[in-house]
Protein backbone atom coordinates (compact mmCIF):
# COMPACT_ATOMS: atom_id res chain seq x y z
CA UNK A 1 0.00 0.00 0.00
CA UNK A 2 0.98 3.39 -1.11
CA UNK A 3 1.90 5.78 1.97
CA UNK A 4 -0.23 9.31 1.60
CA UNK A 5 3.00 11.15 0.23
CA UNK A 6 3.91 8.43 -2.12
CA UNK A 7 2.79 11.01 -5.21
CA UNK A 8 4.77 13.88 -3.68
CA UNK A 9 8.83 14.20 -5.01
CA UNK A 10 11.65 16.38 -3.68
CA UNK A 11 12.84 18.47 -6.82
CA UNK A 12 15.88 19.95 -6.58
CA UNK A 13 17.58 23.12 -8.46
CA UNK A 14 20.86 25.09 -8.63
CA UNK A 15 21.04 28.69 -9.44
CA UNK A 16 24.37 30.45 -8.93
CA UNK A 17 25.64 27.99 -6.56
CA UNK A 18 22.58 27.85 -4.34
CA UNK A 19 20.50 24.69 -3.93
CA UNK A 20 17.00 24.96 -3.44
CA UNK A 21 14.50 22.19 -3.18
CA UNK A 22 10.72 22.08 -3.17
CA UNK A 23 7.80 19.63 -2.80
CA UNK A 24 6.73 19.00 -6.37
CA UNK A 25 2.95 16.83 -7.09
CA UNK A 26 4.61 13.59 -9.12
CA UNK A 27 1.51 12.99 -11.45
CA UNK A 28 3.03 10.11 -13.17
CA UNK A 29 2.93 8.04 -9.83
CA UNK A 30 -1.17 8.45 -9.88
CA UNK A 31 -3.01 5.62 -11.24
CA UNK A 32 -4.57 6.97 -14.38
CA UNK A 33 -8.21 7.99 -13.58
CA UNK A 34 -9.56 6.57 -16.67
CA UNK A 35 -8.41 2.56 -16.16
CA UNK A 36 -10.88 0.74 -16.22
CA UNK A 37 -10.91 -2.26 -13.29
CA UNK A 38 -12.45 -4.56 -15.72
CA UNK A 39 -12.97 -5.35 -19.51
CA UNK A 40 -16.81 -5.01 -20.83
CA UNK A 41 -17.88 -7.59 -23.11
CA UNK A 42 -19.82 -5.84 -25.68
CA UNK A 43 -22.65 -8.20 -25.94
CA UNK A 44 -23.43 -6.82 -22.22
CA UNK A 45 -22.70 -3.11 -22.59
CA UNK A 46 -24.03 -2.10 -26.11
CA UNK A 47 -27.68 -2.35 -26.45
CA UNK A 48 -29.44 -3.66 -29.85
CA UNK A 49 -26.15 -5.72 -30.18
CA UNK A 50 -27.97 -8.33 -32.33
CA UNK A 51 -28.66 -6.25 -35.48
CA UNK A 52 -24.62 -6.56 -35.43
CA UNK A 53 -24.20 -10.19 -34.32
CA UNK A 54 -27.03 -11.46 -36.74
CA UNK A 55 -24.46 -10.35 -39.58
CA UNK A 56 -21.27 -11.34 -38.20
CA UNK A 57 -22.04 -14.30 -36.49
CA UNK A 58 -21.01 -12.79 -33.32
CA UNK A 59 -19.32 -9.04 -32.28
CA UNK A 60 -17.42 -8.21 -34.89
CA UNK A 61 -13.60 -6.88 -34.83
CA UNK A 62 -13.18 -3.56 -35.48
CA UNK A 63 -9.78 -4.07 -36.60
CA UNK A 64 -8.93 -1.48 -39.87
CA UNK A 65 -12.81 -0.52 -39.61
CA UNK A 66 -13.19 3.37 -40.69
CA UNK A 67 -15.15 5.99 -38.57
CA UNK A 68 -16.65 7.83 -41.22
CA UNK A 69 -18.79 10.17 -38.98
CA UNK A 70 -17.91 11.37 -35.38
CA UNK A 71 -21.21 13.59 -34.76
CA UNK A 72 -21.63 15.46 -30.95
CA UNK A 73 -24.80 16.75 -29.39
CA UNK A 74 -24.13 19.01 -26.64
CA UNK A 75 -27.94 17.13 -24.81
CA UNK A 76 -30.35 19.66 -23.38
CA UNK A 77 -30.35 20.27 -19.50
CA UNK A 78 -32.84 22.30 -18.05
CA UNK A 79 -32.53 25.09 -15.66
CA UNK A 80 -33.88 24.71 -12.32
CA UNK A 81 -35.18 21.31 -10.50
CA UNK A 82 -33.70 18.17 -11.75
CA UNK A 83 -36.25 15.66 -14.10
CA UNK A 84 -35.92 13.04 -16.28
CA UNK A 85 -36.29 14.85 -19.11
CA UNK A 86 -33.00 16.41 -19.06
CA UNK A 87 -30.61 15.22 -21.61
CA UNK A 88 -26.49 15.17 -21.11
CA UNK A 89 -24.15 14.64 -24.19
CA UNK A 90 -24.51 12.53 -26.80
CA UNK A 91 -22.00 11.39 -29.21
CA UNK A 92 -22.91 9.16 -32.62
CA UNK A 93 -20.68 7.49 -34.51
CA UNK A 94 -20.56 5.57 -37.75
CA UNK A 95 -17.66 3.13 -38.93
CA UNK A 96 -17.18 0.99 -42.07
CA UNK A 97 -16.34 -2.67 -40.45
CA UNK A 98 -14.58 -4.76 -42.89
CA UNK A 99 -15.64 -7.78 -43.64
CA UNK A 100 -12.28 -9.20 -44.89
CA UNK A 101 -10.99 -8.62 -41.36
CA UNK A 102 -13.50 -10.78 -39.63
CA UNK A 103 -12.29 -14.16 -38.27
CA UNK A 104 -12.97 -17.20 -40.56
CA UNK A 105 -13.65 -14.15 -43.57
CA UNK A 106 -13.54 -15.68 -46.81
CA UNK A 107 -14.64 -13.01 -49.13
CA UNK A 108 -14.74 -9.43 -49.08
CA UNK A 109 -16.95 -6.69 -50.46
CA UNK A 110 -19.51 -7.08 -48.09
CA UNK A 111 -18.90 -4.21 -45.16
CA UNK A 112 -20.84 -3.29 -42.58
CA UNK A 113 -22.21 0.67 -41.88
CA UNK A 114 -22.73 0.72 -38.32
CA UNK A 115 -24.12 3.57 -36.16
CA UNK A 116 -23.46 3.45 -32.35
CA UNK A 117 -25.15 5.97 -30.04
CA UNK A 118 -22.84 6.64 -26.56
CA UNK A 119 -25.07 8.86 -24.20
CA UNK A 120 -24.15 10.82 -21.34
CA UNK A 121 -20.78 11.37 -22.87
CA UNK A 122 -18.22 12.63 -20.44
CA UNK A 123 -14.18 13.29 -20.37
CA UNK A 124 -13.88 13.34 -24.60
CA UNK A 125 -10.67 13.36 -25.94
CA UNK A 126 -10.72 13.10 -29.42
CA UNK A 127 -7.14 13.22 -31.57
CA UNK A 128 -6.47 13.41 -35.29
CA UNK A 129 -9.65 12.80 -37.13
CA UNK A 130 -9.33 13.53 -40.57
CA UNK A 131 -10.20 12.24 -44.10
CA UNK A 132 -9.08 8.39 -43.26
CA UNK A 133 -10.14 7.56 -39.52
CA UNK A 134 -8.81 4.08 -39.81
CA UNK A 135 -9.26 2.14 -36.17
CA UNK A 136 -7.51 -1.13 -34.72
CA UNK A 137 -9.84 -1.59 -32.23
CA UNK A 138 -13.10 -0.59 -30.42
CA UNK A 139 -12.82 -1.86 -27.05
CA UNK A 140 -15.20 -1.08 -23.99
CA UNK A 141 -14.46 -0.95 -20.28
CA UNK A 142 -16.55 -0.53 -16.55
CA UNK A 143 -14.98 1.91 -14.26
CA UNK A 144 -16.58 2.07 -11.18
CA UNK A 145 -17.76 6.00 -9.43
CA UNK A 146 -17.99 5.08 -6.02
CA UNK A 147 -21.01 5.01 -3.44
CA UNK A 148 -24.11 6.89 -2.92
CA UNK A 149 -24.59 8.14 1.04
CA UNK A 150 -26.16 5.00 1.71
CA UNK A 151 -23.57 2.96 0.54
CA UNK A 152 -24.77 1.18 -2.74
CA UNK A 153 -22.68 1.49 -5.80
CA UNK A 154 -23.42 4.56 -8.29
CA UNK A 155 -23.43 3.40 -11.42
CA UNK A 156 -20.79 2.22 -13.13
CA UNK A 157 -19.31 4.61 -16.10
CA UNK A 158 -18.79 2.74 -19.58
CA UNK A 159 -15.06 3.71 -20.98
CA UNK A 160 -14.80 3.62 -24.98
CA UNK A 161 -11.32 3.81 -26.36
CA UNK A 162 -11.21 3.93 -30.52
CA UNK A 163 -7.94 2.80 -31.13
CA UNK A 164 -5.95 4.54 -33.62
CA UNK A 165 -4.64 2.95 -36.75
CA UNK A 166 -4.72 6.29 -38.81
CA UNK A 167 -6.35 9.27 -38.54
CA UNK A 168 -8.02 9.67 -35.13
CA UNK A 169 -7.91 7.91 -31.65
CA UNK A 170 -10.90 8.74 -29.12
CA UNK A 171 -11.55 7.79 -25.76
CA UNK A 172 -14.57 9.16 -23.14
CA UNK A 173 -16.87 7.66 -20.42
CA UNK A 174 -20.62 7.19 -21.11
CA UNK A 175 -23.39 5.82 -19.09
CA UNK A 176 -24.88 3.85 -21.98
CA UNK A 177 -24.87 2.53 -25.94
CA UNK A 178 -26.86 1.79 -28.53
CA UNK A 179 -26.61 -0.05 -31.94
CA UNK A 180 -28.90 2.52 -34.13
CA UNK A 181 -28.16 0.40 -37.17
CA UNK A 182 -25.50 -1.91 -39.30
CA UNK A 183 -26.35 -2.58 -42.75
CA UNK A 184 -24.16 -3.68 -45.59
CA UNK A 185 -22.43 -1.15 -47.73
CA UNK A 186 -22.82 -0.69 -51.47
CA UNK A 187 -19.62 -1.38 -53.40
CA UNK A 188 -19.54 2.18 -54.23
CA UNK A 189 -19.78 3.73 -50.46
CA UNK A 190 -16.40 5.76 -49.97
Amino acid sequence: MQSRWSHWRWAGASSLGFTSFQLCFDQSSLPDPRMAVERADPLTVVAGHEVLTSIFGCWPSFHDAEVVEFHLWRGRVKAGDWDDSNVFPVLTAKARILEATQPGATDAGHDVLATLRFHDVDDLKLDGFNHVNQIVALSFAIHPRGTFTNGSPLPPYIVVDFDRGFGMAASFKCFRIELVDASRCSADFL
